[in-house]
Order: C-alpha cells, then sequence, then structure tokens
C-alpha cells in the first residue's frame, strides 16, 4: 500500500475485464488518497463506482 501512496497515478490494464474483491478494496484504498485511476480499457461489471478515467492518450 505504500508504493500506492507515493505513486501519483495508478494505471490498470485488465484485458480480462475481471476486477475481484481484492482489487476493489485497492481502488477504495487509492481513492481515499485522491490517486487517479487510469484503466487501459474500460472497466465492466464494477459492484463499487468510483472516479476513474480511460485510456493512455491524456496523460499529462
Amino acid at each position: 500500500m505504500n508504493k500506492f501512496i507515493k505513486a501519483d497515478a495508478i494505471i490498470v490494464c485488465n484485458p480480462n475485464d475481471i476486477i475481484g474483491k481484492g482489487t476493489m478494496f485497492e481502488f477504495g484504498f487509492i481513492t481515499a488518497y485522491n490517486k487517479r485511476v487510469i484503466f487501459t480499457n474500460e472497466p465492466k461489471d464494477m459492484s463499487i463506482l468510483f472516479p476513474y478515467e480511460t485510456g493512455l492518450n491524456n496523460i499529462k
């Protein structure tokens, strides 16, 4: 979790679109620290909604 805290953003490459409970916990942790979450492709079937971006074209 320390690496999440130190990061400016988290890039998620999830080609199978499977997001488990552990990953959802991590997303909650990341969101609590106001970190950017960027998916390489649109996520599907997430049980909890949180702010995220899609695509790597607009990374600044």
